[in-house]
């Protein structure tokens, strides 16, 4: 029993190390960006954006209105390229690194969309019409 109130002990340790850490980041590191891209099947385009506004951007709009993040865009094409190949860019400005890696729960979830039934099929609408996606975190490299 001692044996594993000290694994227990050590386990909530490391845990307030590391979100300590990830604090610590979040004061030195300044705002964080992510880029995702999504590849849409043919003909599903004005689909997704309806989806996408419905069910992804409140989300979004919550988190910063909490202040996590400083600025959402989405972005389309306006020319047809080959490669890489995508239909909408999503940049998301976050606070710093410590907003993008806690800003989204469950509870949040949960308080913008009661209906928790209509928010999995209509994002699972979304992804099932999304061919491809990538994510992409930037941070600022100092170069002077």
């Amino acid at each position: 029993m001692k044996f594993i109130t000290r694994i227990s002990m050590m386990v909530l340790l490391l845990a307030g190390f590391g979100l300590g850490n990830l604090r610590a980041q979040a004061v030195n590191g300044g705002p964080r960006t992510s880029q995702a891209y999504y590849k849409i099947t043919l003909g599903h385009q004005a689909e997704w954006v309806s989806l996408y506004s419905h069910y992804h951007y409140p989300i979004l709009k919550s988190l910063q209105e909490q202040g996590l993040i400083k600025s959402i865009t989405l972005l389309k094409r306006d020319r047809h390229h080959l490669t890489p190949a995508w239909d909408y860019e999503l940049q998301i400005v976050w606070r710093d690194k410590f907003a993008q890696v806690t800003g989204n729960s469950p509870e949040t979830l949960h308080k913008i969309f009661p209906d928790w039934a209509d928010y999995q099929k209509n994002e699972a609408r979304r992804w099932e019409i999304t061919e491809e996606h990538w994510d992409e975190d930037l941070s600022p490299l100092p170069v002077e």
